[in-house]
């Protein structure tokens, strides 16, 4: 018994290979010498074939509405996340990073951390240094 059953060759199962690739291109790879080692399918390639994922992504979609109230200064909101650990540590062997990130200005601080109880004091850094350079308090994070 198959684990895997072989998928029938056809030019829809090629059409999917290439990555939804449009039907007039695949039809010129299938038929002809652009690629070696292609087992052409049995029946020829239809011009015409309906592929949903293709329709789907191809329909077109209005925007998206903005509604999302942005920061008028800088300070106002301060978006802050700390990833980690990661399987390969610095030569300094930190497997942590912190983003600060300011919503009005798009600024933003990285800092490495050796573990995450660090995150405090690097906000505490980030922070001073922030209200020092803009003259605006945080207010927000």
């Amino acid at each position: 018994m198959l684990l895997f059953p072989n998928a029938p060759i056809s030019p829809e199962l090629w059409h999917r290979r290439f990555g939804h690739l449009g039907h007039e291109a695949s039809k010129n790879v299938i038929n002809g010498s652009y690629a070696t080692g292609v087992i052409k399918p049995p029946t020829p390639y239809p011009l015409t074939s309906r592929c949903i994922p293709c329709l789907i992504g191809k329909s077109p979609q209005t925007p998206y509405q903005n509604n999302a109230k942005r920061a008028s200064k800088t300070g106002d909101l301060v978006h802050i996340d700390t990833c980690g650990p990661f399987p390969t540590l610095t030569p300094k062997k930190e497997a942590y990073f912190t983003i600060f990130l300011d919503d009005a200005s798009n600024f933003g601080v990285t800092t490495l951390l050796s573990n995450k109880n660090g995150a405090f004091q690097a906000w505490k850094k980030v922070e001073a240094s922030w209200e020092l350079i803009s003259g605006n308090h945080i207010k927000a994070v």
